[in-house]
């Protein structure tokens, strides 16, 4: 029963139209499916209930016919638009597991296309992992994967988008004026937008927070870091690890390196509950497992890159929390006027804060001094990507891994030379302690020398980074040896004299 009403007539009549071109002949159907078929179940106008039973009633015609061998050319032509209607509606229904058994049905293009689309659109894990392990049964082998792919792509494009506009408005009225300066220029501070990101938030926050937008693209990739009962689990991990690389420059030149967060959360995440559940172990196994496609080494090779920028990343960071606590213990020694000779509440976080920019320091030079012919800088002729073989791909990753080079080594430089000097500072105002003060002189000198780590040849930054940005950076070095001489004159005979091209600091 449809009920009553001007929608109800129109089953009726539909009924009786088809059911007489039935008995008329192909050409009599052909000219029904067309004419009242087709509109019938594309018409928004039913109320639900009625066009529900229509949609259904069509797709299961038009599937028949399309079985039948002297039947099939006549659904031809609306078989697609039926279906397609009908696979929304089981999706608005939130009747998704059925999706798989009617798309098979659609022409390849159309089927990774909507199933793309139908993917994306579900919020739920194990729901979607239910969808494509039905469709893996259903689709010829390897579209589930590409559709996967095009998950990714989408969202990361629909992100690229965002930030667009995003960066296209007017920056809203509690926008810290640092990161908006930073954001417009590129150039906020020592070590530039990073820098700026961290200066503009309170010491208990200085790590940004991920955008809602970033989260949903990191957690797309969820969507390849599939169980390995399910499928080529090394293959979709091959794309789960290219697909982040991709994400990675995405973050890193759409906001002039201001994403740093979403790339260490990228990093960080647990994508399953069971090993391997991060990105890093997941490149691990596929590059100990067999024969691995051409291109993977070159994907491996930036995915390593990017490990240690974020591991960098994190130690800066580390610093950066260590220089907090011990600038408020530094305060609660002045406010209390502490005897200069006597113990002091900051000692302990002074230590904390030397071995901390230790690390940074140690973390930041291996990114300068990778010896993998550069950080970030491999030959197209080596990256041919192992899915698409299409060069222009390639020389577009080429060009964003060239323009994130830079981004990156301006970063690494000023966030060096931020940590030496800040650490040198923090050593000679705080005791009068001469080996105290001598750890201070040391990490002072050792900011000045980031000039020669800027212009040396095994480093390549100097070819890397633009020239008036280098200039900032070794302008920052030449007010590191005027501070040096104003913070303490009777030691700068005691600096280390480094020969040229001693990279140990």
């Amino acid at each position: 029963a449809v009920g009553t009403g001007p929608a109800a007539a129109a089953v009726c009549d539909l009924h009786r139209e088809l059911q007489g071109a039935l008995l008329c002949g192909v050409t009599s159907l052909r000219r029904a499916l067309a004419r009242a078929l087709l509109p019938a179940a594309t018409s928004q106008s039913m109320v639900p209930a009625t066009a529900s039973r229509i949609r259904r009633f069509a797709a299961h015609l038009v599937l028949y016919l399309h079985g039948e061998e002297d039947l099939a050319d006549v659904a031809a032509e609306v078989l697609e638009p039926v279906l397609l209607t009908y696979l929304d509606h089981l999706a608005e229904q939130r009747q998704r597991p059925l999706a798989a058994l009617y798309a098979k049905f659609l022409s390849r293009d159309v089927r990774l296309n909507w199933f793309s689309e139908f993917l994306r659109s579900i919020e739920e894990e194990g729901e979607r992992e239910e969808c494509m392990r039905r469709a893996d049964a259903l689709f010829p082998p390897g579209d589930v994967q590409l559709m996967a792919q095009s998950v990714v792509e989408r969202t990361m494009y629909m992100a690229s988008r965002a930030t667009q506009d995003a960066t296209a408005r007017p920056a809203a009225a509690d926008e810290p004026a640092a990161a908006v300066a930073a954001a417009a220029t590129g150039n906020g501070g020592p070590d530039n937008a990073l820098e700026s990101s961290l200066a503009a938030l309170p010491p208990h926050a200085r790590q940004p927070q991920v955008s809602d937008e970033d989260r949903r693209t990191i957690d797309s990739l969820r969507v390849l870091c599939r169980d390995p009962a399910q499928g080529d689990s090394l293959g979709y991990f091959r794309d789960a690890v290219r697909h982040a690389n991709a994400m990675i420059r995405a973050f890193m030149l759409d906001s002039d390196g201001q994403k740093w967060a979403s790339i260490v959360q990228l990093m960080h995440t647990q994508f399953r509950t069971s090993e391997p559940s991060t990105l890093e172990e997941m490149a691990e196994l596929v590059s100990q497992r067999g024969e691995v496609p051409p291109g993977w080494a070159s994907q491996a090779q930036e995915f390593a890159c990017w490990l240690m920028y974020v591991d960098a990343l994190g130690s800066y960071h580390k610093w950066r929390l260590a220089e907090a606590k011990y600038k408020d213990r530094r305060a609660q020694d002045q406010r209390l006027e502490a005897p200069s000779t006597g113990a002091r509440s900051s000692d302990a976080p002074l230590l904390a804060l030397h071995h901390a920019a230790t690390e940074a320091d140690d973390q930041l030079v291996a990114v300068l001094m990778d010896a993998e012919g550069g950080w970030l800088e491999y030959g197209v002729g080596d990256a041919m990507d192992a899915e698409t073989r299409d060069e222009s791909v390639e020389h577009a990753r080429s060009a964003d891994m060239a323009a994130c080079r830079r981004v990156g080594l301006r970063q690494v430089l000023g966030m060096l030379h931020v940590v030496r000097f800040e650490t040198g500072r923090a050593h000679v105002a705080h005791s009068r302690n001469p080996d105290v003060r001598r750890y201070g002189v040391e990490w002072l000198d050792r900011a000045m020398r980031v000039a020669e780590l800027a212009a040396s040849n095994t480093t390549g930054v100097i070819d890397a980074v633009q020239p008036q940005e280098l200039k900032r950076v070794l302008q920052r070095c030449k007010e590191s040896a005027m501070q040096l001489l104003e913070l303490c004159p009777e030691h700068m005979l005691e600096l280390r004299l480094i020969p040229e091209g001693d990279t140990s600091l």
